[in-house]
């Protein structure tokens, strides 16, 4: 019925409809919780840090050089924080701003592809799966990056075919973007999908007996397109190197080596990590893409069919090369979450007027009925989070689950509803009735969704850092003071606690910080505060120490004078 009314209206309506909507989901209750550590809160912290620092060229952290990301990002998100403060919404506000003009492009590309039934397709579908939807509602770079990965080959896509140069620059402009918002990698991925592309074109020639030594893109438009996406960065780096020497770019180079190279402490997983982030984390488009995964769509459309290619190499470069990579990540598989969704919504186009197949209809009913019935069993629980104690061996996690949490029940009504629309989606579908079958299963994933982060994820923040951030926060009302995390990685005392630039010595790392705290004589108060499992680092400084308090597995000490 939707889509019979869409069909009516003009395209610039039905933009309007979708803006609506996406607004109505990605906007509203961006800052009903707290940033998590770690990405979230260091992001915004290095934002703030530029505000404060009146430095917007160099990135920083704990107000020393930050040279793991170019600056970018974070101008966004200092740009939001002067509209509306500095604050979480602030902070998240340019991935949902990303995640509504995504939606659109992603329904004006598949419109121009083939027609609007493809773009609403795959707009819905990019809407309403697990991961993709939720990552506009965070702080993390990757949703700005990504989006500009895939324009960069959309636009390379559109000068193979046109031949333009408008479409090249475009396609470097992207580009350049993309690795002055998170580095290199962008460019990597690219030149790999290039070469993969290459071979491929190759292997089409041989088969076709019409082999002639040429490439799916003019090299020397390749290399216009590498210096063009390469340049705004190296200015950035040229003056930086300037104004303070070559030590940032050097320790960012060395970083990007380590990224590929090695093990975040903490995230290491096996080969198959990122195959199964796929797979459970965006349903349920990874079901409906599984069976176009090896190349077998075509289209009558030329430019199509070279997107579609891009597509899918794109997707098994990005899968392939981070799950190589040592260290594992949920995020850094998520730019395979557009081709992904491009072919789910290629391969429900084919089946829009067609019963599903019954491997595909048992695969989305298992494991939709997972999720929705772990999202709807939560509530009921962490209602009986005293018995579950019993069968957690950490003391820290026993200790989280003493939070005061004020459980209903009824939050898991969005587990329920979704189950709801799941079958009944499922059912009609088999029926034939494809715009009711289609809405009921995606819309319902995006709404529950949509509760879940309004109702659930706040009270499951207090179990994690709830005692914590409010320490913080109660230290930020108070006289200006130093705040130390002993024992565990955190940005949270920074951000939270209103860290000033004056309450932390220049160039001093995180143990030669600590050390400092302990053995000097203060000018203000310092707070230490620490897991009740990871006490041992303060054994050796107990004396200097007031116990505060301990909270569901924090405990809080403040420095004697």
């Amino acid at each position: 019925m939707l889509f019979n009314w869409l069909d009516k209206i003009s395209p610039p309506q039905e933009r309007a409809f979708w803006l609506v909507v996406s607004i109505l989901f990605y906007l509203p209750f961006l800052g009903a919780v707290p940033l998590f550590d770690w990405d979230e809160i260091n992001f915004a912290e290095c934002a703030r840090e530029m505000i404060l620092l009146d430095d917007y060229l160099r990135v920083h952290i704990g107000f020393m050089p930050f040279w793991e990301k170019p600056p970018l990002f974070f101008w966004l998100q200092v740009l939001c924080m002067k509209l509306v403060g500095i604050n979480e919404y602030a902070a998240r506000l340019p991935n949902a701003l990303c995640g509504i003009v995504s939606l659109q492009i992603l329904f004006g590309i598949g419109s121009k592809l083939r027609n609007r039934t493809l773009g609403r397709i795959w707009l819905v579908v990019y809407f309403g799966s697990l991961l993709p939807h939720l990552y506009f509602k965070s702080a993390i770079i990757d949703p700005v990056f990504n989006l500009f990965i895939f324009l960069s080959i959309y636009f390379l896509v559109l000068y193979k075919h046109k031949k333009g140069y408008t479409s090249l620059i475009w396609a470097s402009l992207m580009m350049s973007l993309a690795v002055f918002t998170k580095g290199p990698a962008a460019y990597i991925i690219v030149c790999l999908s290039f070469g993969v592309l290459t071979l491929w074109h190759w292997y089409d020639l041989y088969l076709s007996k019409n082999w002639t030594f040429s490439f799916p893109l003019p090299l020397a438009a390749f290399v216009l397109f590498s210096f063009g996406g390469l340049l705004l960065i190296l200015a950035w780096y040229g003056v930086e190197t300037l104004q303070n020497g070559p030590w940032l770019a050097i320790e960012f180079t060395k970083y990007q080596y380590r990224l590929f190279s090695t093990p975040d402490a903490g995230h290491k997983g096996f080969f198959g990590y990122h195959f199964v982030v796929l797979l459970v984390g965006c349903f349920p488009m990874s079901l409906f893409a599984l069976s176009w995964l090896s190349g077998r769509l075509k289209s009558e459309n030329e430019i199509e069919n070279t997107f579609q290619k891009w597509q899918l190499v794109l997707f098994w470069v990005v899968l392939l090369l981070f799950s190589a990579v040592q260290s594992k990540i949920v995020h850094y598989s998520s730019l395979c979450y557009f081709p992904l969704s491009y072919l789910a919504a290629r391969g429900i186009y084919e089946l829009h007027n067609k019963p599903l197949p019954s491997w595909l209809w048992w695969f989305l009913g298992i494991m939709g009925t997972l999720i929705g019935a772990i999202i709807a069993a939560f509530p009921v629980l962490a209602l009986r989070s005293a018995q579950l104690k019993q069968y957690i061996a950490d003391p820290f996690a026993q200790a989280n689950l003493d939070a005061e949490v004020n459980w209903q029940g009824w939050e898991g009504i969005a587990g329920i509803l979704f189950l709801v629309g799941l079958w009944y989606g499922l059912k009609v579908w088999q029926q034939r009735q494809f715009s009711t079958a289609f809405i009921s299963i995606f819309g319902g994933m995006a709404l529950m969704l949509w509760l879940t982060l309004n109702a659930i994820v706040p009270k499951i923040e207090r179990y994690s850092q709830g005692a914590a951030i409010d320490f913080y926060k109660s230290i930020a009302s108070k006289q200006p003071a130093y705040v130390f995390t002993v024992g565990f990685k955190s940005y949270a005392h920074w951000f939270y606690s209103n860290l000033q630039p004056e309450a932390k010595p220049n160039n001093l790392d995180s143990k030669l910080w600590f050390e400092w705290l302990m053995t000097q004589k203060l000018d203000k108060p310092a707070y230490f505060v620490a897991k009740i499992n990871k006490l041992q680092d303060l054994e050796p400084h107990r004396t200097l120490l007031d116990s505060l308090y301990s909270k569901n597995g924090f405990v809080f000490y403040k420095k004697k004078h």
